[in-house]
Parts: C-alpha cells; sequence; structure tokens
C-alpha cells in the first residue's frame, strides 16, 4: 500500500499488476501503548486536504454537543477508533474505512472514496 498526501490518494499494488486506488481522508490516530485517538481535523502530521472528513465530524460534534468529537486527542480504544471512523464514512458518505499500521505503536484511520482498478502491463 501507499499513500500520496498530496493527491490524497490511497492505492494498493498486487503481485499480478492490479492497481487498486482511491481518493482517502485521514479521520485520526490510534496510539496503542497512550490508548489515545487524535483526530484529523487539526493533526500535525495530517495534510489538511486529508482533513476534510474529520472535520465533518468535528462538525456534527459541535452541532450536537459531544465533547469526544471535538476534543483534539482523546482517551479509548482501538474499538471507538472505528466507530469514530465508521461515524466519519456515514457522515461523508465514504465507500469505506481502512486502517494503516504507520508504526508498531500507531495505526492510521482513514475513509476511502470511489475504488478504481487498474491493470498495470509493465508487470508480467
Amino acid at each position: 500500500w501507499a499513500v500520496d498526501e498530496t493527491s490524497g490518494r490511497i492505492s494498493f499494488s498486487f503481485a499480478d499488476g492490479k492497481i487498486v486506488s482511491a481518493p482517502a481522508q485521514v479521520v485520526g490516530t490510534y496510539h496503542v501503548s497512550e490508548k489515545t485517538f487524535t483526530w484529523g481535523w487539526k493533526h500535525p502530521n495530517v495534510l489538511p486536504n486529508l482533513q476534510r472528513h474529520a472535520a465533518r465530524v468535528r462538525d456534527f460534534g459541535i452541532e450536537y454537543g459531544s465533547e469526544e468529537l471535538t476534543t483534539q486527542r482523546i482517551p479509548c480504544t482501538e474499538k471507538r477508533a472505528w466507530e469514530f471512523t465508521a461515524l466519519a464514512v456515514l457522515l461523508a458518505e465514504a465507500n469505506g474505512a481502512y486502517c494503516l499500521q504507520t508504526t508498531p505503536d500507531t495505526f492510521v484511520f482513514l475513509t476511502f472514496g470511489e475504488v478504481e482498478l487498474k491493470h498495470n502491463v509493465q508487470a508480467s
């Protein structure tokens, strides 16, 4: 897998030459040892073009008075991080969600849009 932060796309390459890609947004990061979730809407390592779906969750939290949706870093479980991501999928009308492990202690939760399938003719 690879994430192109500039274009905002996640892609997966397979041995048979197929490449699957989709637009992606960062919902937030989960830190295993700290048991904390940091929202993507103001994450220091997330580019502004990848924060839109997380910002929709924050706006929803403001509207309905939810502290956990409007506090940048909160204690939570990995299960709760998935629930936040599911809410982002719903509010942003995304096609799905994915979780990347970037370090042994950090998971990045993403939403993704319409999936494209291509075949790389050079991979034979």
